[in-house]
């Protein structure tokens, strides 16, 4: 972090690129007449910067649509080249790892699985090693020919200080202080990292329909860890909050963690339940059922203190959505909102598969669409349209 953003003309471009980049993201084809008019920028900045994109190939021109009423020239659509490039997106569970690849838009192209060595090396061994053998995997398509790979996110159980790149601490890998880029300086892309249950968060702010850069929320994500032969090993329970449409990391980097004590120590659990019993929480329904409910009565509290727009459910809670407003409904009817719209806005996520690797590929995408400010320290993980241009020259 050796200089920061400062206002600069090259700034202020970058700005505007962005700005026409999202716009083409969300929308999917839009007009330069209709960039004008949803940017608020000239027509004459329009065509400069549109003319840039076009002629590096990170946007193409497609049919030709209808004069308006008044005449003059007919508007050309623009869109996005989906497979300009692409973001893998990794999920490092303890025995088997998830990836997918997505174009730069968010849609998915491919997935793969690999083994994960636990806990036979060591984590700073075998992380590493996961990360490349999925990069390799991924990054020729079934013909062979080579794929334009922008990053790598990796989204991970435990404390991250995304910013600086560090794995702070993992116990489902048990690591302390992992800086991985120093054991993957073979792979040339840049490799952000990012809390599982923050990559979730991510997922729901990146990709859905109810992407909004002003939404305020919380999100909480479950996971259940299995063994090689598939029995349910540990169940994991993580949140994060959302702010003005961005994850609020807090000053360590723990915010929206259920508890500092962890199941790895013995003896101690997140939630009020023993060990013997969160293992049969998927063949159980009445434990499944009382497990809901102490999540739910930890989440009223902190509903009541930051009063968000919606709290998403995903995990085994979008998975028994009925179930979860039972218990709303029979136990929590008078504590969480106003009884005429908690219904609406306690809700089961939008991602249901994958949803780790998909959040760790968001992160990516948030990093790349998202302007940062005049102020903001510069750091090796913040990834520009320039990066994103010429990663698509080297590999194209």
């Amino acid at each position: 972090m050796d200089h920061m953003i400062t206002a600069s003309g090259q700034y202020q471009k970058e700005a505007n690129r962005n700005l026409i980049m999202n716009e083409l993201r969300r929308q999917g084809t839009l007009s330069r007449a209709d960039l004008a008019r949803i940017t608020g920028l000239k027509r004459s900045t329009i065509t400069h910067i549109v003319q840039e994109l076009i002629d590096c190939s990170l946007i193409r021109e497609g049919s030709t649509g209808s004069a308006s009423p008044q005449g003059g020239r007919r508007p050309i659509a623009l869109q996005i080249d989906r497979h300009f490039g692409y973001i893998i997106g990794i999920d490092i569970d303890r025995y088997t790892c998830e990836a997918v690849l997505m174009d730069i838009t968010g849609g998915l192209a491919a997935h793969c699985t690999v083994p994960v060595p636990y806990p036979a090396e060591a984590a700073q061994s075998y992380i590493p090693a996961v990360i490349t053998a999925v990069y390799e995997k991924l990054r020729r398509a079934p013909d062979g020919t080579e794929r334009p790979i922008i990053a790598i996110g990796l989204g991970i159980s435990g404390t991250v200080d995304p910013k600086a790149g560090i794995i702070m601490e993992s116990r489902l890998h048990a690591v302390k202080e992992l800086q991985l880029s120093s054991h993957l300086a073979h792979i040339p892309v840049p490799i952000l990292i990012e809390n599982d249950a923050n990559c979730g968060a991510w997922a729901e702010i990146m990709l859905s329909e109810r992407e909004d850069p002003s939404l305020n929320g919380i999100y909480v994500l479950p996971r259940i860890s299995h063994t090689r032969e598939g029995r349910a090993e540990h169940v994991e329970i993580g949140g994060a909050v959302i702010t003005q449409g961005a994850v609020w990391h807090g000053s360590r980097f723990i915010t929206g963690e259920f508890s500092m004590r962890s199941w790895f120590e013995p003896g101690i659990e997140q939630i009020d339940l023993h060990r013997e019993q969160l293992l049969k929480i998927e063949e159980d329904p009445e434990i499944l059922m009382r497990w809901v409910s102490v999540v739910l009565s930890k989440l009223v509290t902190v509903a009541r203190m930051l009063d968000p727009d919606i709290i998403l459910l995903a995990g085994i809670f979008a998975t028994h959505p009925e179930l979860v407003q039972q218990v709303i409904e029979e136990q929590f009817h008078h504590s969480w909102y106003h009884e005429a719209d908690h219904a609406d806005r306690v809700v089961p996520s939008s991602h249901v598969q994958h949803i780790v690797a998909i959040g760790a590929g968001a992160y990516v995408l948030s990093n790349i669409f998202s302007m940062q400010h005049v102020g903001d320290p510069v750091t090796p993980f913040d990834i520009s349209w320039e990066h994103v241009v010429l990663s698509g020259r080297r590999n194209g």
